[in-house]
Parts: C-alpha cells; structure tokens; sequence
C-alpha cells in the first residue's frame, strides 16, 4: 500500500544576511519549499536595494556597474552616500586597470619590481602619459634613443615601459617630469612581483566591495525605513479620517436637530413679526390653535394660553402622533416655566438667600391643590420643610432641604408624583 510522505509546515525567522546560510542548512534534510515571508521590498525600492536588505547579495556577487546605476537613479547628486559610492567606485576601476597592467607587464615578460631595482648598465623605467601627448613624448624619446613599449590603460591614458642605457637617465628624467599624466598615479605596492600585484589588487577591491555593500545597505534602510514611516503616516492619516467621519455620521442627528430647531425659530420669528397665520395653515394648523400660539408668543401669562392650546389639541382630530408630540412640548415648557417661577418666588420671599445658596437643596412637585395639600402632609411626617406657591393654574409645592440625601429619600418615597426639579 502507497502513503503519501508526511509533510511538516515551520517557519523561521532570521536576519537576512543569515539567510542563504540557512537555506543551505536547511536544503541538506531533503527537499524544501521555501516562500519568502515580510514585507515586498521590490514593489517599494529598486531590487538591488531589496535584494542587499533580503541577503541575496553579498560583497562578493555585487554588481558594481549596477550599484552605480541604482544609486544614480535613487539618490539627488550631491546626496553623501552617492558622493560616498561614486567616489569608491572610481576607486575600484582604478584598481582594477592597476591589475590588468601588472597582468599585460607579466604577459610580456616584465616584472613590476624591475622598474626599481638598481640599473646596471640598462635601466627599466616607466611613466604615464595622456593619449594627446602620446606621439610627441614617443618621438622625444626615440630622439633619446629609448626603446618604448606601450600599453593602453584607458582611452586618456597609457603607460609606457621604457628601456634605455644610464647615461640618458638625466634626460628621460627631465622629458618625464614636462610630460607625465597628472590624470592616472602608480601605487607603491604595483612594484612587486606579478602574482604579488595581482593579490594585492585583489585585496583591495574585496575592501572597496565590502565598504560599498555597507554603504548600499545604509541606503537601502533608508529607504525602507522612510517607506515604513510613509506608510505608517498614511495610515494614521486614514485612522484620524475614518474617526472623523465617524463623529461626523455621530453628529449628523444632532446637526439635523439644529437644523429643525433653526427652521422652527426662523418661522415663529417671521409669524411674530408679521403676524403670518397663513403659514401656520400651510402647516395645517387648525385655525384656532394658530390664533393661541400668537397669543401664547405675546401673553405674559403663558402657562394659561398653553393650556387652552392643550385642551384644544386634545379634543381636535389630529394625528395621534403629533398629539403625543405636543404633549412631551407642553410638559416640557411646564417645567421650564415652573422652575423659573419658582426659583424667582423663593428669591423674593427671601427663602434662599444669595450667601446661602449652596446650602440647601430645593425639590419642587406640581400639581393640583388638593394633590399639593396631601402632599405636604405626608412630608411634615419626616420633618420637611415645604412652602406652597400658588402659580396660575397650578399649585407648587417647594421642599427646602439643607442635604441631598434627605431630598434623595423622600424621592424614592414618592417615585409616582410629579417631580418637577431639583435646583
């Protein structure tokens, strides 16, 4: 019978210049499908960049015409890593062509090292010169009877092998010093044996490689970390609007409210002003209720007009809806209008005076007369102080209590009566 091999799921999580160590590792257990994990960097940044952050690139295997290219294309020209990296790059070509010269020497049977050991009788020497001034220094030479071979170094520059007796060294000293290259320099180490030039050479781009990795990785965390935090601002950005809008679509029922109330006030100022009744009958407003508002707009007495509009409404045929509504109106301006008036009686009668005002709590109930009186009764039982107000067509009944826990209690007590404040 065949079974299918047991397959396990794991993830690992390491620094990305670890990476490929770990996926050799990892690869000599047996086959592995490995996927990547983090954030794509390639969508983000160029992938030279992502590649040096995600460990794909080391010292070794980086490009460096391809480094020259992306920092060119992500950095402004006088940014200090692009200087940084411009500068080391122009260094290692200039290494390099030092080590192709020390090869092209060996490969015609010449040894760096020869150029400074002490002449016999024939002397070894060199010097660079500019491709412009190359035929002019050739036939100065040759007048000196010198034997030149040239090697091209670049398309500015070659480097001339120059072989000739001691007693023309006075001479091609002087034709050296007018006509050298200012542009190319010899290092002191290219004067060695071949093999010895060519590590030396090797050394020191494997130097000038691992400073521009560093340099490369400095700019790719950059990069990431300005991405990072570009994408953390737009999220914030978004979380501010979404709260926003939220608060807004929160405020939308009490902006609607303000709006109604601004209406309602804008119209009763227009029917006080010009006595317009026609609109309150655009608003099908029976005719008799629209002659009590304006009288209830201009009575000082407005407990008794509201009351009359009450009555009128309650025994009209309107929609119970707006009946109801009315309702809640009328017993609200009740308790707004008691509770002025109350507050004005005490005043007068000099039953809370200023000095002491925050020493005592008043309640006030509301009602009919003989609802007040037995009211009253009940409360002399526990000791309570109470002043009757006669107000219109109400009775009010007012409890001066020098704590809040006494009023709460008696509250409590009487949870059915119309309480109407507590000041």
């Amino acid at each position: 019978m065949l079974l299918p091999e047991k397959i396990a799921m794991f993830r690992v999580a390491v620094p990305a210049e670890y990476e490929l160590s770990l996926i050799d590792a990892i690869s000599k257990f047996g086959n592995t499908a490995l996927k990547a994990g983090g954030m794509e960097l390639h969508h983000v940044m160029p992938k030279l960049l992502s590649d040096v952050l995600q460990g794909w690139v080391s010292p070794l295997t980086l490009d460096i015409d391809l480094t020259l290219d992306t920092i060119r294309r992500v950095l402004r020209p006088r940014d200090e890593y692009r200087i940084k990296i411009e500068n080391l790059v122009r260094e290692y070509r200039w290494v390099e062509k030092i080590e192709n010269l020390a090869k092209r020497l060996d490969s015609m049977g010449i040894s760096p090292d020869q150029f400074i050991r002490p002449p016999l009788k024939v002397k070894f020497d060199h010097m660079c010169v500019e491709s412009d001034k190359l035929l002019q220094t050739i036939h100065e030479l040759k007048s000196l009877e010198v034997i030149i071979r040239r090697i091209r170094i670049d398309e500015h520059n070659y480097f001339l092998v120059l072989i000739y007796e001691k007693d023309c060294e006075v001479q091609v000293k002087k034709l050296k010093e007018s006509m050298s290259s200012t542009l190319f320099h010899i290092p002191e180490w290219f004067f060695d044996k071949p093999q010895s030039v060519v590590m030396r050479a090797e050394e020191e781009k494997n130097k000038i490689r691992k400073e521009l990795f560093e340099t490369l990785l400095d700019v790719a965390e950059m990069i990431k970390d300005a991405v990072e935090y570009e994408k953390t601002s737009r999220i914030g950005t978004l979380e501010n609007a979404q709260r926003l809008c939220k608060e807004i679509k929160a405020s939308l029922t009490s902006l609607n409210s303000i709006i109604k109330d601004l209406m309602t006030a804008a119209l009763a100022r227009a029917i006080v002003k010009e006595n317009r009744l026609d609109i309150l009958e655009k608003l099908n407003i029976d005719e008799e209720i629209s002659r009590e508002i304006l009288e209830l707009i201009k009575s000082e007495n407005k407990l008794i007009v509201l009351e009359r509009i009450r009555l009128i409404v309650e025994s009209s045929d309107l929609d119970p809806s707006i009946k109801e509504k009315f309702k809640e109106i009328f017993v609200r301006f009740v308790r707004i209008y008691l509770r002025a008036r109350v507050f004005k009686e005490l005043l007068a009668k000099n039953k809370i005076p200023l000095s002491r005002r925050k020493d005592f709590q008043i309640g006030i109930f509301f009602g009919e007369y003989k609802y007040i009186e037995n009211l009253s009764s009940e409360l002399d039982i526990y000791g309570i102080k109470t002043l009757t107000l006669d107000l219109s067509i109400y009775d009010v009944l007012v409890t001066l209590v020098e704590d809040k826990k006494t009023l709460t209690q008696f509250r409590t007590l009487l949870k059915d009566t119309p309480y109407l404040d507590c000041l």
